[in-house]
């Protein structure tokens, strides 16, 4: 039984609290103002032609915000409130202070957001230094695994490297890493470059080319456009309306000509690769969880076989499970492929009647595309096709792909879908 609250992980405990906290978001908006809330972190941009116009307005959403609190009945803890300004003078940053609940807030250096150092200029060496300083312990950890006579092998390294060194350095990456300066962003290819040397055991006099190529590591100058032309993709792939789209189709003037932020590199990124709009959205509306796909049965094993089984073994195998399942029924065999499995991808099906009448099917699956998606594509094909068709609905119909992750992927239910080609091989 509990009295207040519900029990930590319960799937209604995040949608309570939107409830509960979605009058905050209207309370602190204002012209010249933009609330910005994950979870229980709450910040509010406030801008103007002035430090003091600027100042004014967040002294404002923070009234609002003790207000707010206040008819809650919840007390907010101004000594704990960060304030940054955000310019190019250093002289703003004297004159911005505000008061929180009774307490002076002055305005700091540095600011922590969600994990992420802001630093005045948007330069990012702050976070750059934090971060050094935390994956120093975490390299050292990575060089005792690698004892020559009882330690990890290169491989096992390369993963423990990308997992516990990468990660770390990476976190919210996509956000802060293009619009670092290069001198920062310096700092962490320094600590990238001593994990490669733990991997592959090249010493210090080995070409930083040739270390990260034999260790197999991207540089963070890679990276960051990697993750940048990601998180632009992304956004542009969120339903119309939502706050990270309209930040990825707006456009700034840019701050300094040395520096460019996530929009600008990840556009510039998508010219080289030869990516062009529209993009095909990756979070539409999902099928409810409680709908239910009764009459689906999903086979993923042939066997029983044994490890290693010949050709001719894993033939026969599946020549006896295909003549297991019902034969007078409606068969749909697809398959999908993508060169190299990234590009140019192409998907077909052939649905087969019982009468044996035959219909191929063949459709691109994009320019860019994975073996994934190719797979998904050929599967929507086939089972559109197939509810289109004016037949016998009481047939049972058998679907046959080499796809086990498309398979699994349907098989784990509504929730679990992604992408537009779940749903839609669902409602088919």
């Amino acid at each position: 039984m509990f009295r207040a609250g519900l029990p930590q992980g319960s799937v209604l405990s995040p949608y309570l609290f939107l409830l509960w906290a979605a009058d905050l978001a209207e309370a602190l908006r204002a012209p010249g103002t933009s609330p910005y809330i994950y979870a229980d972190d709450t910040a509010v941009l406030c801008s103007g032609n002035t430090i003091e116009v600027a100042r004014g307005r967040a002294q404002t959403a923070a009234d609002a915000l003790v207000a707010w609190a206040h008819h809650n009945k919840m007390l907010v803890a101004g000594e704990k409130t960060q304030l940054l300004v955000l310019s190019q003078n250093a002289r703003d940053a004297v004159r911005g202070t505000i008061k929180v609940a009774g307490k002076t807030v002055q305005a700091k250096d540095t600011l922590v957001l969600l994990g992420i150092e802001l630093d005045r200029r948007l330069q990012f060496g702050a976070h750059c230094r934090r971060l050094r300083k935390r994956v120093r312990p975490r390299l050292a950890h990575l060089r005792r695994l690698g004892g020559r006579s009882w330690g990890l092998d290169e491989d096992a390294l390369r993963t423990v490297a990308n997992g516990y060194v990468r990660g770390a350095l990476e976190h919210a990456a996509a956000a802060w890493l293009p619009a670092a300066a290069p001198s920062h962003v310096e700092l962490l290819e320094r600590e990238l470059r001593g994990a490669a040397r733990i991997i592959t055991g090249c010493p210090r006099s080995t070409p930083t080319h040739a270390l990260m190529a034999e260790a197999r590591l991207a540089p963070m100058e890679e990276r960051g456009w990697t993750l940048a032309a990601r998180l632009l993709g992304r956004a542009l792939a969120l339903p119309p309306g939502d706050p990270l789209r309209a930040t990825a189709e707006a456009s700034a003037p840019a701050r300094l000509a040395s520096v460019r932020g996530w929009r600008e590199r990840g556009r510039l990124a998508w010219e080289k690769a030869g990516v062009a709009l529209p993009v095909e959205p990756v979070l539409p509306p999902r099928i409810p969880p409680w709908r239910q796909t009764s009459g689906v049965t999903f086979r993923m094993d042939v066997g029983p076989l044994r490890a290693g089984a010949a050709a001719a073994e894993r033939e026969r195998a599946a020549a006896l499970h295909l003549a297991s399942l019902p034969q007078c029924a409606v068969w749909l065999w697809t398959d999908g492929s993508a060169a190299g499995g990234v590009s140019r991808g192409g998907a077909g099906a052939v649905l087969v009647w019982p009468d044996e009448e035959t219909e191929e099917l063949r459709v691109p699956a994009g320019q860019l595309c994975s073996s994934y998606r190719a797979e998904m594509v050929a599967l929507v094909t086939g089972l559109e096709t197939l509810t289109q068709r004016d037949r016998d609905q009481d047939l049972p119909i058998v679907v046959c792909t080499d796809s086990l992750s498309a398979v699994a992927t349907l098989r784990n239910g509504p929730a679990a879908q992604t992408s537009p080609l779940g749903p839609a091989a669902a409602l088919s």
